[in-house]
């Protein structure tokens, strides 16, 4: 009985040894590496990681948002007519950009804006009173075809179940 124990004592010991060793060990990966994963070492002999920090980093793009524009909104911003771009949306949907660089684009053109300032507006009518019906829609008459164009992409309802409106006041970077 005494030597069953003995002989499960020594495999076990056996077995802790192995895993100590190959724990220790630099592993050989099929790959042609070393470590725990296998790419480490691509046929060319240089680190993957050393090559990556000699690799130049992608140039970052001269904007930090996209923003769909349609026309005429969007040659009116590019000439600097329409200063203010209303969007529906909480509070802080668009507080963020302040400062950033935002692409307005649609198929014709493409306009880089600074975000100057971003005001919010409970209704369409609060936005377009405190704004200014002339500022958002400087190609339009009155107050009541500016509104009547908005409501062409926000209906009312739409705006309350979105949180509001936001004035996004834009300058134009590169037009």
């Amino acid at each position: 009985m005494w030597s069953t124990w003995l002989i499960v004592v020594v495999l076990v010991l056996f077995i802790v040894a192995a895993l100590l060793i190959a724990l220790r060990a630099p592993r050989t990966v099929a790959g042609g590496g070393r470590g725990w994963w296998p790419n480490l070492k691509p046929r060319d002999g240089k680190h993957t990681q050393q090559r990556r920090m000699q690799q130049p980093q992608q140039p970052q793009p001269p904007y930090d948002h996209e923003l769909p524009v349609s026309e005429p909104w969007l040659k009116l911003i590019a000439s600097g007519a329409k200063r203010v771009e209303g969007r529906k949306g909480s509070s802080d949907k668009y507080a963020k950009w302040v400062g950033a660089r935002v692409k307005l684009m649609n198929r014709e053109r493409t306009v880089i804006v600074r975000v100057a300032a971003v005001r919010h507006y409970p209704t369409l009518a609060d936005y377009l009173d405190a704004e200014g019906w002339a500022n958002v829609a400087p190609h339009l008459h009155s107050y009541e075809e500016t509104a009547a164009a908005y409501r062409q992409f926000y209906s009312d309802a739409k705006i309350a179940a979105a949180g509001g409106m936001n004035a996004i006041q834009v300058e134009v970077v590169d037009a």
